[in-house]
């Protein structure tokens, strides 16, 4: 279609030349605007248009001059229906003459120029913006084809000019120009949608396919594809015809992820989140609950886990639960350690109990390693044992031996390898008993885990214990006077005396304000039949001048009295 200014009407155009071979009847006159279709045959033709064409008189229109040509100058431009060209005017020395192309965005120009004139004096150029597009030609040349692109947006004007110097003319003096074609460019903008992609955008030159297409990139997603749409819409491949400026959005599949969780050896899933998840791209995975194994405390994982990238094996972490030797030797005796390296506590499933033992120390020759206790009175002692160490048919040299006030009640040592063993001892006698459990290597070699171990340590006091085993032993009833006439033999007893002693006796050594408060100092203060501790209270006086009874002795003097309580032990 081509459009054709300021012409009256259809009926006003005569067709010149090799006319087409068809008009479209449709053609229609809107404003003095007249369309016309037509379809180009292979030789020039033309039309002639009553009246001006934008203002400049002219006799014949090429088809291509439904561009926006406007001549100017000293003397316009004109077509010449026998050159099949625009021609420039004819001007005098030191003048000009200009065509005048407006095209409008992004496209290819193309033309064909030649130029009959004095060589190197008067020439034809070409601008576009004001910029050359080729270099000026003059002389006689032959038709010679120019092709350049635009590629911003807004109105590009292009302009002929055939000027002159100041003297001379040769040849036909003039330039033509012909067959001036304007390819729009489409722009295909590339919407990554989320991701990026480079370029993010070309163009396109006619209503063509768009070719070759870029690929853009996103973290976490796989690329489907470009569409007309941000979502929805239809794929474009690169056989899409391109009819306009157009976007093509870019289509993502997220990413799934396995996430693994290792418990290790050390727990047990209980509930929560699968040991395998799949996980989608910057999601999180749901954290298994996790039961800590024997000896065993769960402390969390090894990595985070609340955006997944990636695929991923989580480990779970672990420490080993406190222990204590009391703890592990599975009674309530309170138990001190000594000798060259001492007995500790550890978690183990070969434990007799299955939880836990007791084990000697590493050592060297001539070395031991000593776990002790004490017991009060009478009573009996079990416990199981087991040990790893050098032995032979005939003799130990390294082994287990185990003591009660320093006397063994072991035959030998127990050593060699053993498996667990539960020895039984029955303990006699008042007062306090040290228990010693004691491995100990000769001077010389190892065999083994060259160590002992010790579980389920039970302590039973006998029925008669305490004051009515002590007094059993001494023949004595409780309610008797001690030897020292102010004591009953119980007392003594609690006291820690000895109640055939006149001279042995509680005694208060002082009394003083401490702090605000009274202080009482004593003696004995150790039990020396149970080994504990004599505590004694101050009971009734706050202040020593607060209720006092006052006494007399033997001198008549008075003095202040107070209350002292012994706790029994």
């Amino acid at each position: 279609a081509y459009l054709f200014s300021n012409c009256p009407s259809l009926a006003s155009i005569i067709f010149k030349g090799n006319a087409p071979s068809s008009v479209d009847s449709s053609a229609f006159n809107y404003s003095n605007n007249i369309v016309i279709y037509v379809s180009r045959e292979s030789t020039g033709w033309g039309v002639e248009i009553p009246g001006t064409w934008q203002g400049v008189p002219i006799a014949y229109l090429p088809w291509w001059l439904g561009l926006d040509l406007t001549p100017g100058g000293s003397v316009g431009w004109a077509w010449n229906a026998s050159d099949d060209a625009y021609r420039s005017g004819a001007i005098s020395d030191s003048q000009s003459s200009t065509l005048t192309l407006k095209v409008q965005g992004a496209g290819q120009l193309s033309f064909k120029w030649k130029v009959s004139s004095e060589s190197g004096y008067d020439k034809l150029s070409v601008t576009g913006d004001g910029s050359s597009l080729a270099s000026a030609i003059s002389g006689s040349t032959s038709w010679a084809t120019v092709t350049k692109t635009f590629t911003s947006a807004g109105t590009h004007t292009v302009v002929w000019t055939y000027s002159k110097d100041s003297s001379a003319s040769s040849g036909s003096d003039c330039g033509w120009v012909t067959d001036v074609v304007w390819t729009p460019y489409h722009v295909v903008t590339f919407a990554a949608n989320g991701g990026s992609v480079s370029p993010g955008s070309q163009t396109v030159a006619g209503d063509v396919a768009v070719g070759s297409l870029p690929t853009p990139t996103r973290a976490g997603h796989d690329f489907l594809g470009w569409y007309t749409e941000q979502t929805g819409g239809s794929r474009v491949t690169a056989s899409t015809v391109v009819t306009a400026d157009v976007t093509y959005y870019a289509h993502w599949q997220i990413r799934t992820y396995q996430v693994t969780f290792d418990l290790g050896g050390h727990g047990t899933r209980t509930g929560g989140g699968a040991l395998a998840q799949t996980v989608t791209y910057q999601s999180a995975a749901v954290a298994p609950e996790v039961e800590a194994a024997l000896g065993w405390v769960f402390t969390g994982w090894d990595a985070s886990f609340t955006s997944v990238t990636g695929e991923m094996t989580v480990h779970a972490l672990y420490e080993r639960a406190p222990l204590t030797i009391a703890a592990a030797a599975g009674g309530d005796l309170a138990f001190t350690t000594g000798g060259a390296a001492g007995w500790f506590a550890e978690w183990s499933e070969s434990a007799h109990d299955g939880r836990h033992h007791l084990r000697s120390g590493a050592i060297g020759n001539k070395q031991s390693s000593d776990l002790s206790a004490v017991v009060q009175g009478a009573g009996t002692l079990s416990f199981w044992c087991k040990v790893s160490s050098e032995a032979d048919e005939d003799d130990v040299y390294d082994g287990l031996s185990f003591l009660v006030d320093g006397m063994a009640l072991t035959p030998k040592l127990i050593g060699g390898e053993t498996g667990w063993t539960n020895l039984t001892f029955e303990i006699t006698g008042a007062g306090s008993h040290t228990l010693c459990w004691r491995y100990s290597k000769d001077k010389s070699d190892s065999a083994g885990s060259d160590c002992a171990w010790l579980d389920e340590v039970t302590w039973t006091p006998s029925a008669e214990a305490g004051l009515a085993a002590w007094l059993k032993e001494r023949n004595l009833t409780a309610d008797e006077t001690a030897a020292n006439g102010r004591l009953s033999v119980a007392e003594c007893y609690v006291l820690g005396l000895d109640p055939e002693e006149e001279a042995n006796d509680f005694r208060i050594v002082s009394i003083e304000m401490v702090d605000g408060k009274p202080k009482v100092e004593w003696e004995p203060k150790t039990n020396r039949w149970t080994g504990a501790e004599i505590n004694a209270v101050l009971k009734g006086a706050v202040e020593l001048h607060d209720e006092f009874v006052p006494v007399t002795d033997q001198n008549k003097a008075s003095f202040r009295f107070f209350k002292v309580e012994v706790e029994l032990p």
